[in-house]
C-alpha cells in the first residue's frame, strides 16, 4: 500500500480500512486514496453507522474537492446522520469545507435543508451558518432557497439571530427579521405559545438567540405579559435582558410591561 494511503487509513485486523481524520489533511493524498480505493468512502467501524468518511471530512475541516469525491462515490452518506446532525448540519455549522460542499450537499439531499438536529436547540442548517462569526453569505443564500424564511416558524426565524452591531444593540430588518414580523403581524397570538421543552415564549427565545431589538419589541407588544413570566427553570426574560446587556430601549421596554 502506498505511503500516503498508509497516513490516510487506519488498519485493523490486518484486512480491514477505514477513511481517517489524517486523510482530511492531504488533499492531494486524501483524492489519490479514493481514486484507487473508491470502495473506502462507504466504509465505517463497527458499530459506528454514522460516522461516515463524509463526516469525518467535514467534522475535520476536509477541502471541498474531498468533500465532492466522497459524495461522488458514496452520495447515501448525506442522508446519514451522526450524533443527532446529519452532514449538511456539520458543513454549515463549521463553513470550513465551503459553499460548493454545501452546494453539492443540497443537490443529493435537499430535505435535509429542513431538518433540525436531535439536540435540544433544535437547530437548522441555517440557524447553524447565521451563528458564524464570519458568516457566508453564500451559504446561508444556499439554504435559504431550499427552505425559505416566509416557510419557516416563529421560532425558527427567532433562532437566526442577529449580528451584533454594538454592545447591547443588535441590527433589525434583515429577512429573518422581517419574515418574523411579518408573521406576528398576521399571528399576534404566536408570541404566547411556549416551547414544550422548557416552557420557554418566544419573549425568552429572542433574548436567548439574539434576536433584533425590533423584533423584541413587537413580541412584548403582542403579549406584554411575557416579560415576567419564567421558563421552567425560573428564568424570565427581564432577567436574561439584563445579563445580556440589552439596549436601553429594550430595558425600558420590558421593565414597563
Amino acid at each position: 500500500m502506498a505511503a500516503v494511503a498508509d497516513r490516510s487509513l487506519i488498519n485493523v485486523d490486518k484486512t480491514e480500512y477505514w477513511f481517517t481524520k489524517e486523510a482530511c489533511k492531504d488533499e492531494a493524498g486524501a483524492l489519490k486514496l479514493l481514486y484507487e480505493q473508491p470502495q473506502i468512502a462507504s466504509k465505517t467501524k463497527p458499530g459506528l453507522p454514522g460516522a461516515t468518511p463524509l463526516m469525518i471530512a467535514l467534522e475535520n475541516r476536509a477541502c471541498d474537492a474531498v468533500v465532492r469525491k466522497l459524495l461522488d462515490y458514496f452520495p447515501a452518506a448525506a442522508e446519514t446522520a451522526h450524533n443527532g446532525s446529519l452532514p449538511l448540519h456539520i458543513a454549515a455549522k463549521l463553513g470550513a469545507s465551503g459553499p460548493d460542499a454545501v452546494e453539492h450537499l443540497l443537490k443529493i439531499h435537499p430535505e435535509a435543508a429542513r431538518a433540525k438536529e436531535a439536540h435540544d436547540d433544535e437547530f437548522l442548517p441555517v440557524h447553524l451558518a447565521m451563528r458564524l462569526a464570519l458568516v457566508q453569505e453564500r451559504v446561508v443564500s444556499l439554504l435559504v432557497a431550499r427552505y425559505p424564511f416566509s416557510e419557516m416558524s416563529l421560532v425558527d426565524l427567532i433562532k437566526c439571530g442577529e449580528q451584533s452591531a454594538a454592545l447591547g444593540d443588535r441590527r433589525s430588518r434583515t429577512p429573518a427579521t422581517e419574515a418574523a414580523l411579518l408573521l406576528l403581524e398576521r399571528e399576534p397570538a404566536l408570541a404566547q405559545e411556549a416551547r414544550e421543552l422548557d416552557d420557554a415564549l418566544p419573549l425568552h427565545m429572542a433574548f436567548i438567540y439574539g434576536a433584533a431589538d425590533e423584533l423584541v419589541l413587537r413580541l412584548l407588544e403582542a403579549f406584554p405579559e411575557a416579560a415576567r413570566r419564567p421558563d421552567k427553570k425560573g428564568n424570565r426574560p427581564v432577567n436574561i435582558a439584563t445579563q445580556q446587556a440589552r439596549s436601553p430601549r429594550v430595558m425600558a421596554a420590558l421593565l414597563a410591561a
